[in-house]
């Protein structure tokens, strides 16, 4: 065997994989000769556990081993059918991922996060983030059983995916539905660009905002925010499932796609520089209060911020010491920002007016205290749609989280 070793450069090294073809079976093993180099054997219960298409091995057939000891008792090569077959499962995984290649594949279990497959012998974990518009659940609220079961009737089915992530140490790789969507949708993306409008069906409703369906089997989101210069605590309030409507998209990376029904109206904030004038007294209903602050309906269409320290004379700390929804009060207006969309008022009897230490507080606009941030959205910027840019990479640190939820023995 050391000569063998030091005379010949192309000799199996351990832990090298390498191909055979078997030239003799017993009842427990195979012998499998290595390119005229040496002679291996297989042996024990690798034979039933790697022979996985329930095909019997015949001589002749040729194998992928790897090479697990130079010389056992017998004087041959220890050779392992398991270790190639998880070299060469893990390579393919690795390939998958880097061409985007898509796969069908099984849907076997459902939980919380989303769904369990099997990529070829490996098991896979499907986020609900990253499933079709067709599949992702458009639950009011995000609540996790409701989810599930939306989830449940995917099983069985077949999905069409691309491998994102893997995690060779946890025996898992992470899939994605909408990334393999994407690859097959690329013509159709193209033909749409940020400032476009198109022509819609509001396809879902939930707390965070209306899908809108147009084109080709494109869908976008537009947030609450941006479906009217009206505010609403629910888009049911301005728009209906199945109404035609009109937007421009905002955002557009790969198929994630926002959109604004807002940018196409009138802004109600372009003549407010000509009709209220700092100083001037304005009547006002206040809509909602804050630690910092009451918010106050001028029109359907404008409201304005009552800083804390300007709602009395009497220093307060809380602004229902001073002010209650729902009432009225003649304010004064200390300060307009039309293009910012912003108006500040007190009432206090000599009010500050224009700068002041609490500016920072107009950064939080009305409709960010009002609308709720869905499981979705809590990941991934506010504009987001249920379907990331096929070319950029899902962090793995969010893939091993959600991939955590794969509950499957293996």
């Amino acid at each position: 065997m050391q000569s063998l070793l030091q005379g010949e450069k192309n000799f199996p090294r351990e832990g090298e994989m390498i191909e055979g073809i078997i030239v003799s079976i017993a009842r427990s093993e195979l012998y499998i000769d290595l390119d005229g180099l040496a002679t291996g054997i297989v042996r024990g219960y690798e034979l039933l556990e790697e022979n996985e298409n329930g095909e019997a091995f015949k001589v002749g057939d040729r194998v992928q081993v790897t090479v697990m000891d130079l010389e056992n008792e017998l004087g041959l090569l220890e050779l392992s059918l398991k270790a190639a077959n998880q070299t060469a499962r893990w390579h393919k995984m690795h390939d998958l991922k880097r061409t985007h290649e898509l796969v069908k594949v099984p849907v076997l279990e459902a939980n919380k996060g989303g769904l369990v497959v099997k990529v070829g012998t490996v098991p896979g974990f499907l986020p609900v983030s990253q499933l079709t518009v067709d599949h992702y659940p458009r639950i009011e609220g995000g609540d996790k059983n409701r989810i599930l079961d939306h989830l449940q009737p995917f099983i069985g089915q077949i999905f069409t995916i691309c491998v994102t992530d893997i995690l060779e140490k946890e025996n898992k790789v992470i899939v994605s539905e909408r990334l393999a969507w994407e690859e097959q949708q690329k013509e159709v993306l193209s033909k749409y660009k940020v400032g476009d409008t198109i022509t819609g069906t509001v396809a879902g409703l939930v707390d965070f905002g209306a899908f809108i369906r147009f084109g080709d089997g494109l869908e976008g989101l537009a947030h609450i925010s941006e479906l009217s210069w009206q505010r609403a605590k629910h888009p049911s309030e301005i728009l209906q499932k199945n109404q035609v409507v009109e937007a421009k998209i905002i955002g557009l990376k790969g198929s994630r796609i926002s959109l604004s029904l807002r940018a196409l109206q009138p802004d109600p904030w372009a003549e407010v520089e000509n009709n209220y004038k700092v100083g001037d007294k304005i009547n006002g209903i206040v809509s909602k209060l804050t630690s910092f602050g009451a918010f106050v309906d001028i029109t359907s269409d404008i409201q304005a911020l009552a800083h804390v320290s300007e709602l009395s004379d009497e220093a307060v700390q809380d602004p229902g010491q001073a002010v209650e929804v729902g009432k009225s009060y003649n304010f004064t207006i200390i300060k307009v920002d039309a293009p910012d969309h912003k108006m500040k008022l007190s009432l206090k009897t000599k009010p500050t007016i224009g700068e002041s230490d609490n500016d920072k507080d107009e950064n939080i606009l009305p409709e960010e205290t009002q609308t709720e941030t869905p499981i979705e959205e809590m990941k991934e910027p506010p504009e987001a749609n249920p379907a990331t840019s096929g070319k950029e990479k899902i962090k793995k640190e969010t893939a091993e989280e959600e991939a955590k939820q794969l509950t499957i023995d293996v």
